[in-house]
């Protein structure tokens, strides 16, 4: 959600992708009928040569710019072939942070797996090694996917591993069993618009329900929503104004409905937006922290040649 900054994209090659629109998770998991939506991402690959892992990797509600292109330069260096997804520009969206149902994170989920079925189909790329990586609305998509209801509804093959920083964890369902990919997430304990707590509730009820599930939850102390933006390095701390989902909580029920439980607000991707409005923050901050976020990437590395590097 922070604002990007003038570093330029890496050389790539743009691509398209078929993926949909659905306005909210809900009718993803009902296997509602959805128009099929054509978006376009950038194809990053390393000097090395192939077969690659890959990731795919999803902005955040301000679009693509100065943090994707960085993360997308370490990957690359680091041996992996990036996919940076624009999950904005072919609907006709600069960004969502005044309103996040422009482009629903439902969408972007869907995104993210028709991405990789892009790399699956490119034979310079191992199918076996593809993770996904998103940033803030782009997390919420990556971590999301992690969750095998999800994964079946959209009739996705898995990845090998997520990684979402500060995702908003207040979407609950009735089972958050995940696919078995390992799971990282990184979040400051100072960020007020994807508060800690509900990643933590989070992460105890899928290893409630499978304790065995491979997921690791790291935070970084006094760290601000987008610790890691590198224009934030510079800027120290910016004011957010929007519509931020902060405190929201929206519950499945049994019967399939979402509740959001502040409110006690039924959910759907008619009136998502007078719900998100009515619970959460139209104010809010973000701020950068370079030694974290130092730590941060070299964390990523280190999870990505763990799981879908070597």
């Amino acid at each position: 959600m922070a604002t990007a900054c003038s570093i330029a994209a890496p050389d790539g090659q743009t691509v398209t992708i078929s993926s949909a629109n659905p306005s909210f998770i809900d009718e993803l998991l009902a296997g509602a009928d959805l128009a099929e939506q054509q978006i376009t991402g950038t194809l990053i690959v390393p000097p090395t040569p192939p077969i690659w892992p890959a990731v795919v990797m999803l902005h955040s509600a301000s679009g693509q710019g100065a943090i994707d292109w960085t993360y997308a330069e370490l990957l690359m260096n680091a041996g992996y072939a990036v996919l940076a997804v624009d999950s904005f520009s072919q609907r006709g969206v600069y960004r969502t942070v005044d309103d996040q149902t422009r482009v629903s994170e439902a969408a972007m989920v869907l995104d993210a797996y028709a991405a990789r079925d892009v790399l699956a189909a490119d034979p310079r790329i191992d199918p076996e090694r593809i993770a996904v990586l998103g940033f803030s609305k782009g997390g919420i998509a990556a971590l999301y996917s992690a969750f095998d209801r999800v994964r079946s509804a959209a009739g996705a093959a898995p990845f090998a591993a997520h990684v979402a920083h500060y995702p908003w964890c207040g979407l609950r369902l009735v089972e958050p069993r995940t696919t078995g990919a390992p799971i990282l997430l990184q979040i400051g304990d100072s960020d007020s618009v994807t508060p800690l707590a509900f990643c933590e509730t989070l992460v105890e009820e899928v290893e409630a329900i499978d304790p065995n599930a491979d997921v690791t939850l790291v935070i970084y102390p006094e760290a601000r929503h987008a610790f890691d933006h590198p224009a934030l390095s510079v800027l120290g701390w910016v004011p957010i104004s929007g519509m931020i989902p902060g405190d929201c909580l929206i519950q499945e029920q049994p019967d399939g409905r979402f509740v959001e439980v502040t409110t006690g607000m039924a959910s759907t991707g008619e009136n998502l937006g007078d719900v998100l409005t009515a619970c959460g923050r139209s104010a809010a901050e973000a701020g950068g922290d370079a030694e974290a976020a130092q730590i941060a990437r070299q964390r990523l590395l280190e999870f990505l040649d763990g799981t879908i590097g070597g």
